[in-house]
């Protein structure tokens, strides 16, 4: 299973790169990926049309998408849209930042998985 990570590469803008969870082990026919560090999760909603200002999280965070659609923009320019199902890692917590918008006529319902320092 790949995930998007956005990182701050070292001219300090945001880029997105593809990156594997590594190899799953089958559990009750089920496969099972590392388990990642956390320390708190929240759900956030978003309305259709919802723009965010630049941001950097203070901690890195996994945003899974639970419903609707995310478009999240890197500072080297670059958009990727994520849908219900897709994950993204958000790593750069220095740098130019990123910036979000819900795409679309239907909000956006994501949980933010917060991850240790």
């Amino acid at each position: 299973m790949s995930i998007t990570v956005i990182f701050t590469g070292p001219d300090g803008h945001t880029h997105f790169r593809d990156e594997s969870l590594g190899p799953g082990k089958t559990d009750m026919r089920a496969v099972v990926f590392p388990r990642q560090p956390a320390v708190g999760w929240e759900i956030t909603e978003s309305p259709a049309g919802f723009q965010s200002t630049v941001v950097t999280p203070r901690v890195p965070r996994t945003l899974v998408v639970l419903e609707g659609e995310l478009e999240i923009r890197a500072s080297d320019g670059e958009a990727r849209i994520f849908r219900a199902g897709d994950v993204l890692r958000a790593t750069d917590t220095n740098g130019k930042g990123h910036s979000s918008a819900v795409p679309g006529l239907h909000p956006a319902r994501v949980l933010n998985i917060v991850s240790q320092d």
